[in-house]
């Protein structure tokens, strides 16, 4: 379903949370993003984090809306069928990606114990829906990773390239952001990773200003700009937090330099199907900048989902399973959005 509330500048999404933002941040959500954000995508600023919460609530739950399933607290955690308690207590239940990461080595590591799975708890542990929902959007990363070209891997947990992996694999499905990142693979090819979020804006609009653009142009995911769209309007949440609190605003720079807010308002042009004018040429980094090492809850979490398997269920999910006997986050995998009204 189109969605035209998405139709915003990142610069300008990032400033109408900006308050509610700050307020998380000196709350209990920041502590927590604070203690996690390292252990688990590196030198990545947790402001990044907090603001992929833009798309959620403390105690929201989108079966109170309409949807199939339940999705959980700030960063939106599946939790098993609206038919059954959010979370579902069996971890193989469809679409419940915190019984199955409840007890998973990432979170285990986060919180030294597994994650509450008492129906409703999560509602008050924001440790729990923090560290479950980090390790989630780490299972995205390396969902949409084994579905892509293998030289377009990040091997940076804390770059900006492997959170929008994680982020566009959660708003747009695995596989509907591999698609996006599979299109571009030649002109991806050989960019070092912390230019590959701009050289990838830069293919897309060079697409629709060629009318090449493939998908909708109402504002929907299956369209490039709007894939990359709303990854960028998080990290407009993100960086606008980290102007307030003096993080690591630098790391949302993406090397349009001056020319950012030019970019921005061409891939909003082309996500909702206008002419996009000019596409503003970004600074290609000359080499790769080495990140920090991945922590063990990293290191650990990634190699049991590095394996692929079938899709199934309703949405085409695909699960991930390593090869040894732990269970793997579910994906999404189609383009199939929730029914709620701001979509992921």
């Amino acid at each position: 379903m189109p969605h035209p509330g998405n139709d915003q500048l990142p610069a300008s999404y990032g400033q109408d949370y900006a308050t509610t933002l700050l307020n998380r941040w000196n709350a209990a959500l920041g502590q927590y993003m604070r203690q996690f954000v390292p252990q688990v995508f590196g030198q990545a600023p947790p402001e990044a984090f907090v603001g992929f919460t833009t798309i959620g609530g403390q105690t929201e739950d989108t079966c109170s809306a309409g949807n199939s399933f339940h999705e959980m607290g700030y960063l939106q955690t599946e939790g098993g069928p609206c038919s059954g308690p959010g979370p579902n207590p069996d971890p193989n239940a469809a679409d419940n990606n915190w019984g199955k990461l409840a007890s998973g080595p990432t979170v285990t590591s986060l919180l030294g114990r597994s994650a509450s799975m008492v129906a409703g708890a999560w509602q008050q542990a924001i440790d729990d829906q923090t560290a479950v929902g980090l390790a989630n959007l780490q299972g995205h990363a390396a969902g949409v990773t084994g579905l892509i070209d293998p030289g377009l891997a990040s091997s940076d947990p804390g770059s900006t390239w492997n959170a929008f992996l994680a982020f566009t694999g959660f708003s747009a499905g695995d596989s509907g952001a591999a698609t996006t990142i599979n299109r571009y693979a030649d002109q991806l090819a050989g960019v070092p990773e912390q230019g590959r979020v701009a050289a990838l804006i830069d293919a897309v609009l060079a697409d629709a200003q060629s009318g090449t653009l493939p998908g909708p142009t109402g504002g929907d995911h299956g369209n490039p700009a709007y894939d990359v769209l709303r990854t960028l309007q998080k990290f407009g949440a993100g960086r606008a937090l980290a102007q307030q609190t003096g993080g690591n605003a630098a790391w949302f720079d993406l090397g349009f330099g001056d020319s950012q807010a030019d970019a921005e308002q061409a891939i909003d042009d082309a996500a909702y199907g206008r002419t996009v004018q000019t596409v503003p040429t970004y600074n290609a980094p000359a080499a790769t900048v080495p990140g920090a090492a991945p922590s063990l809850a990293t290191l650990v979490g990634w190699a049991l989902i590095a394996g692929v398997a079938g899709a199934t269920g309703w949405y085409g999910w695909r699960y991930y399973q390593a090869t040894r006997s732990s269970p793997a986050p579910v994906r999404r995998t189609s383009t199939a959005r929730r029914v709620t009204a701001r979509a992921a």
